[in-house]
């Protein structure tokens, strides 16, 4: 058969619309190339080398197809079928690469190589041959990991394709939950993973916070309330004084400082007797209710001595011309408490005074004073006589007299009275003189009266101022201003 002949037949194959010029043209030509023989008797008709038992028609075109047409055109071979990995590409594979191979992009079953066809290439981490999704090896051919954005059944609880530990699925894998160790963004505040209450993130993932109820680390207290006058403070410390917040019941005041010489002293009001000595209002502070002592129960020095300072002396009274004038004082520190002498006919004949010191005191919380040993003045006068004493009362001193006189001295009284330590209303301390009393009288009837006659206001005797000759011509007192001193 020609060249032309065979191309002929094989487009009347391939092309039904060329099928009646196929059949009008070299029919035995086509017959032969399609392997078919005729014979003009009981001929039997042979098909690929085999004989069938069939009569063949004489005349008339062959059948159309007597045998499978590939996709490509070409008719099917009549040699043997071809086999994978002998290198052919033969018909039905996708690929043959000689080899039996698996690893390769051509694998033993002659299909080109592709993730899930059970053959594990070099580029590939794993192959299980399934398109299941969910288990050891993915539709990727990678190994299954949390993070891949694949779900692993009964591995994994979730698995959001990242490593985010702040949203619904952790970096585990595992579904974000109070207590697992990672904040869950917008839903929890902190997350420490334990179970401890007490730190600084809840049970419940809550950040704690003063007034919770819950004492926490860096807390000394919550009683779960703001209330700023209890034992626990609105920020969650123990109400001490100094913190500037009112102890309701234990606290009068808080300014929260430590100048206890403020008008809060120690968390209370300042006070007379707090033991702190408020600026500008206290002189002192010992913190008794002692009056008596130093400082006294309104918070004023008190005294620690009387004191005398020179006064003004009273006028004489009998013969101031005549005889020798004496100015005798007591010692320092001492009053005049008495006078003894002697009587001549009536007339004092001689006189001397009799001194006492001052002490000061204290008896039932209160200041007094007191009067020690006498301690006698020079004698003046030389005209003896009967003798006699007048001493003050304990503790009372001179403060004036009155009798008779003309140029000698006749009759003397002496006035007493009691010297005493008052407190003012607000406290100041002063030595003053009690109501005065008249000892009894000592001498005659004769000259004529010398009227009341007492040391200044606030003054006692101090001294005797005389004249003196045979007898005492003349009589007076040297006074002495009482004081206190202080420490």
């Amino acid at each position: 058969m020609s060249a032309r002949g065979l191309a002929r037949g094989v487009r009347c194959v391939a092309g039904a619309v060329l099928l009646a010029g196929c059949l009008s043209e070299d029919v035995t030509s086509t017959s032969e190339a399609l392997g078919e023989s005729s014979s003009s008797g009981d001929a039997t008709t042979t098909t690929g080398g085999e004989t069938t038992g069939e009569e063949a028609p004489t005349t008339g075109p062959p059948p159309l197809m007597t045998t499978d047409v590939t996709t490509t055109g070409e008719p099917d071979s009549t040699g043997p079928a071809g086999v994978c990995g002998d290198g052919v590409l033969d018909p039905g594979e996708g690929c043959d690469d000689g080899d039996r191979d698996d690893a390769d992009e051509c694998p033993s079953s002659c299909v080109p190589a592709s993730c899930g066809d059970g053959f594990l290439r070099a580029e590939e981490v794993c192959d299980d041959g399934n398109k299941v999704n969910g288990d050891d090896c993915t539709n990727g051919c990678t190994a299954a990991t949390c993070g891949d954005g694949v779900l692993r059944i009964g591995v994994e609880a979730c698995d959001d394709g990242d490593a985010a530990d702040d949203d619904w699925c952790t970096s585990a894998c595992t579904y974000a939950t109070c207590g697992d160790g990672f904040v869950h963004a917008g839903h929890e505040a902190c997350d420490d993973g334990n179970g401890v209450d007490g730190d600084a993130c809840r049970n419940d993932c809550t950040a704690p916070y003063c007034g919770d109820g819950e004492v926490f680390a860096g807390e000394a207290c919550d009683d779960g309330d703001l209330d700023d006058t209890d034992e626990c403070t609105s920020m969650c410390t123990a109400a001490v004084c100094g913190d500037g917040l009112v102890h309701a019941g234990v606290e009068g005041c808080d300014d929260a400082d430590d100048d206890e010489t403020d008008e809060c002293a120690a968390c209370q009001p300042a006070s007379c007797g707090d033991g702190f000595v408020q600026a500008g209002v206290e002189a002192c502070d010992d913190g008794d209710a002692m009056n008596a002592n130093a400082c006294s129960d309104k918070c004023v020095v008190t005294p620690n001595a009387a004191a005398l300072t020179p006064g003004t002396p009273t006028p004489q009274f009998g013969g101031l011309r005549s005889g020798t004038a004496f100015e005798d004082a007591c010692p320092e520190g001492q009053v005049l408490a008495g006078f003894a002498g002697e009587l001549n006919n009536s007339v004092h004949g001689k006189l001397g005074g009799r001194c006492r010191p001052l002490a000061l005191a204290v008896e039932d919380d209160e200041f007094v004073v007191h009067t020690g040993a006498p301690a006698v003045l020079p004698v003046r006068g030389s005209a003896g006589g009967d003798a006699w004493t007048r001493d003050c009362p304990q503790d009372q001193v001179v403060t004036g007299f009155s009798g008779r006189a003309d140029s000698a001295v006749h009759r003397l009284v002496l006035t007493c009275a009691p010297l005493q330590v008052v407190e003012s209303p607000e406290g100041a301390f002063s030595l003053t003189i009690g109501a005065g009393a008249n000892l009894a009288e000592i001498g005659g009837d004769g000259g004529v009266p010398v009227p009341q006659t007492n040391c200044p206001m606030g003054q006692v005797a101090s001294g005797q101022r005389l004249r003196a000759s045979a007898a005492i011509d003349a009589f007076g007192l040297g006074c002495a201003a009482l004081s206190l001193t202080f420490d």
